[in-house]
């Protein structure tokens, strides 16, 4: 009697790695031979009860096999249909959570899960070995996040079925990005910073931002102006509304990584500062000029001050015109030392640029 035993199989497949042994008994004179033969072609002599499939094609194959013993007594023909199986398994890989492909480069977040599968159409995965960095990591059991924080990293994996087929080693790159977006606010037109979150504008100013992320690329920008909605940055824009405005912005790269929120008080500035002239003596008449306007008479060698007052964006300079002369940079009192009809033009510039002017006429006499 002949029995098949399979070694290295699942149910009837069995693959090139697989042991198929044809042993025979006979209680009284002995096994004299053994013979086996595939598919109905010539029977050929098992050696150390051992069935050879070298040239085995792909596929449902028929095993015929019978012993005979020392008297020449025949078993009758053993049938039984086997399946070859000499293909590996086929595994992928998956990234669940962010990526982001960038030419040939595949980026991912550092929160990223990887997760590698392996099918087999006829019999169960062994195993999936894998390792990143030519470290091995052995089985791979359950989905894993990228082994760096920022930079390159290599992964190869292999599956391996129940009958000792091994599939293809694949070989794939990954770039891993854990850095956020860096955004700048960009002022275009009349501007004045006091320290990095204080800037002054004037409803004309147009405020842009720009950012960078140097591995996956900016994906996109919002912003958040008093107590509205965060909003999509497309273009700059202006901000109408006289007085302080809170701005909040920040920026999203191609794989998620969220920036921290830039807080900046922004306030416009659209009113020009107040000018005020002043004497430092009182005046000793007045007289009528056109328009029944009376103008003030002071004393020579009287001083004129001149002075601004700006709440927002502060005084930048006060420039003066005395009697349509070529304007000059107010900075100190204007002493009066000579008789006569004054007219002084008055200009006060803020730091944004906001001008307001102001005449003064008055008369100069000698005691």
């Amino acid at each position: 009697k002949t029995n098949l035993e399979m070694i290295n199989s699942s149910k009837n497949i069995f693959g090139p790695r697989s042991t198929l042994n044809i042993s025979s008994k006979d209680s009284l004179s002995g096994v004299k031979e053994t013979f086996y033969r595939w598919n109905s072609g010539l029977f050929k002599k098992a050696v150390n009860s051992r069935v050879l499939f070298d040239d085995l094609e792909e596929g449902p194959n028929v095993l015929e096999f019978y012993s005979i013993d020392q008297v020449d007594n025949s078993e009758e023909f053993n049938k039984v249909t086997l399946r070859f199986d000499p293909t590996g398994p086929t595994v992928k890989s998956e990234i669940k959570g962010d990526s982001h492909l960038e030419g040939s480069n595949l980026i991912l977040s550092s929160r990223s899960e990887i997760f590698l599968y392996a099918v087999d159409d006829l019999v169960e995965i062994e195993s999936i070995d894998y390792s990143l960095n030519g470290l091995s990591y052995g089985k791979y059991e359950v989905s894993f996040r990228p082994p760096v924080q920022i930079g390159e990293f290599k992964m190869d994996f292999q599956a391996f079925d129940v009958i000792g087929n091994k599939s293809r080693l694949v070989s794939e790159k990954f770039v891993v990005d854990s850095k956020s977006p860096l955004t700048k606010l960009i002022t275009e037109g009349p501007t004045y910073r006091r320290g990095p979150n204080v800037i002054w504008v004037n409803s004309n100013t147009r405020v842009a931002l720009k950012s960078e992320d140097d591995i996956s690329g900016v994906n996109s920008i919002f912003y958040k102006l008093d107590d509205n909605e965060d909003k999509l940055y497309s273009n700059s824009f202006t901000i109408s509304g006289e007085g302080r405005h809170t701005f909040q912005y920040f920026a999203f790269d191609n794989v998620n990584n969220k920036e921290v929120v830039t807080p900046v008080l922004i306030v416009v500035d659209d009113t020009p500062p107040e000018i005020e002239g002043s004497f430092n003596r009182g005046e000793i008449s007045t007289e009528v000029a056109v328009q029944d306007k009376n103008i003030k008479v002071y004393p020579l060698f009287t001083s004129l001050f001149l002075n601004a007052v700006d709440n927002s964006s502060k005084l930048k300079q006060i420039r003066y015109s005395i009697n349509g002369s070529k304007m000059k940079i107010y900075k100190k009192g204007l002493l009066l030392e000579k008789s006569g009809n004054y007219s002084v033009i008055a200009e006060a510039e803020d730091n944004l640029g906001n001008i307001s002017k102001e005449k003064i006429i008055f008369i100069v006499k000698s005691n």
